[in-house]
């Protein structure tokens, strides 16, 4: 079996990511309150009914991970979301800080048993997450919903 069958957790003896889940889950912990409410202050979401959708900004680096974290925690939360499209038509620049954001956001979502599809992916991105052995973590259409 190759390294790229193998779950990145079972390659490393540990999940290097689980403190990004843990914060996830301690930010649950600490609001229980879910919210149905799409008014959110985040100004690349939206929801309709049940389905969310986030646009990612052309960068997803290190120097935006607090702001964007923050964002992420605060639409899990939404207990109407059932589905989120995220749109990644406009990534041109995404570091190893933004693929863990992306991967801890899929993986909470899947666990939780809400689905997450990735719109429109750049060739950037795509690369990126080929190279962190993440390809296959996302469900990939070809246009928005």
């Amino acid at each position: 079996m190759t390294n790229k069958d193998q779950h990145p957790e079972n390659r490393l003896g540990h999940d290097p990511l689980e403190w990004l889940e843990h914060s996830l889950q301690e930010e649950e912990a600490t609001e229980p309150e879910q919210t149905d409410s799409p008014h959110l202050n985040i100004e690349h979401f939206s929801l309709d009914a049940d389905i969310g959708t986030l646009m990612l900004p052309e960068r997803l680096l290190v120097q935006m991970a607090e702001s964007f974290h923050a964002d992420l925690c605060a639409i899990v939360k939404i207990e109407a979301l059932k589905h989120l499209n995220i749109d990644a038509r406009n990534i041109e620049n995404i570091d190893t800080t933004g693929v863990q954001l992306l991967y801890a956001l899929a993986v909470h979502l899947q666990k939780t048993q809400r689905s997450v599809d990735l719109i429109e992916p750049t060739d950037t991105l795509l690369s990126v997450l080929h190279v962190a052995g993440l390809d296959d973590l996302f469900e990939k259409c070809a246009n928005a919903s």
